[in-house]
C-alpha cells in the first residue's frame, strides 16, 4: 500500500476495477488485502486492523500456535469469495486448446561471489538459529531461504545494491 505502484494506481479515477494476476497470494495474505483494497477499497479495512484480525490468525493456522483457527480461515474465506475467481488450466472447459506446461531445467553454477554470499548466510544465520527457540527460530529459517533465494537470483539482490553490471555476477546470466 506504501510502494510508489501503490500510490500511483490510487490517483487513477476509474468506476471499476479489475485485478489479475497469474499466481495466487503466495508469500503472505497482506498480497491479497493489496489487491482487494485496490479493486474494492475498505472492504477488509485498515491494513493493520486486517492483519491483526485475520492475517496473522490465518497464517498461523497448521501450526502450534494456531490449531484450532479453522473456522478464522473460513470466515475470511466468506468475506473475500464473491470478489475472487480463481481459474487455473486444468479446470473443464478452461483453456482446453493449451497444451500442456513445459518445463526445462537448466542448472547452472554460481559465480565465485554467489558462493561466497551464499556460504556467509548460511554461516551467520546458522549461528542464530542454534541459539534462538520457536517462532523465532522459524523466522530465521525462512529469513535464511529468502536470502539464499536472493544470493541465487543475483548477488545485487541480495546486498540490495542497484545492479551497475549484470553479466558475470550470476550464473543465470
Amino acid at each position: 500500500p506504501h510502494s510508489s505502484t501503490a500510490k500511483a494506481l490510487r490517483t487513477i479515477p476509474a468506476p471499476a476495477r479489475v485485478a489479475l494476476t497469474g499466481t495466487p497470494v503466495e508469500n503472505n495474505l497482506s498480497e491479497l488485502w493489496a489487491l482487494l483494497d485496490w479493486t474494492t477499497p475498505g472492504l477488509l479495512g485498515p491494513l493493520k486492523a486486517f492483519r491483526a484480525r485475520h492475517a496473522r490468525i490465518v497464517e498461523n493456522t497448521g501450526t502450534a500456535a494456531g490449531l484450532g483457527n479453522e473456522e478464522a480461515v473460513e470466515r475470511l474465506a466468506r468475506l473475500v469469495r464473491p470478489f475472487l475467481l480463481r481459474r487455473k488450466k486444468s479446470d473443464p472447459g478452461i483453456a482446453p486448446e493449451l497444451p500442456p506446461k513445459t518445463e526445462t531445467d537448466h542448472p547452472v553454477s554460481l559465480t565465485r561471489e554467489q558462493a561466497t554470499l551464499y556460504e556467509a548466510a548460511v554461516r551467520e544465520t546458522m549461528a542464530q538459529i542454534e541459539g534462538a527457540e520457536g517462532i523465532a527460530r522459524r523466522g530465521l529459517v525462512m529469513k535464511l531461504l529468502a536470502s539464499l533465494k536472493q544470493v541465487c537470483n543475483h548477488p545485487a539482490q541480495y546486498l540490495k545494491e542497484e545492479p551497475t553490471r549484470l553479466t558475470g555476477r550470476s550464473g543465470k546470466l
